[in-house]
């Protein structure tokens, strides 16, 4: 398809657009070639600069969180294996001390048991004392009464 010369000025006059247009556009590809080679290169190049940076930044922080998270996974182990062992030490101490209370217990319940069984000898032979005191004194006094009475 072939568009006439005639025939596209036409339409572009239709439009509203007259040779000024031309002019404009003209204008702005030179200010835009101009800016290119003042502007837009230096600050492409610093925006490069700054991307390389902020990659170069990226990678050594993906570097540092994977450090830290050996070192945090090293101290965390390390961290488990001291309360592992605390917590062990804690448990056999704590089971030789009630083992040491236990016999200590046992001990003393021997000790105030004899006590106790040596009381109630004790008890039971002053009883048996007292018993036989007094068994003697109701003979003495039933013979004293008989005599009393055989003789009143």
């Amino acid at each position: 398809m072939v568009i006439n010369r005639g025939v596209s000025i036409e339409v572009l006059s239709q439009l509203g657009v007259d040779i000024s247009f031309f002019h404009q556009f003209v204008i702005v590809i030179v200010v835009f070639i101009i800016l290119d080679r003042l502007l837009w290169r230096k600050v492409l190049k610093i925006y490069y600069i700054r991307h390389d940076l902020t990659e170069t930044k990226n990678q050594k922080i993906n570097e540092k969180k994977v450090e830290y998270k050996i070192l945090q996974d090293t101290y965390e182990k390390k961290l488990k294996e001291l309360h592992d062992r605390a917590h062990g030490k804690y448990n056999r101490e704590s089971k030789n001390i009630q083992k040491r209370e236990r016999e200590r217990l046992s001990m003393l319940e021997i000790k105030y048991e004899k006590l106790y069984s040596q009381g109630n000898a004790d008890l039971k032979k002053k009883y048996d004392n007292i018993l036989l005191e007094e068994r003697k004194n109701i003979e003495k006094n039933s013979e004293e009464l008989i005599k009393r009475f055989y003789h009143a």
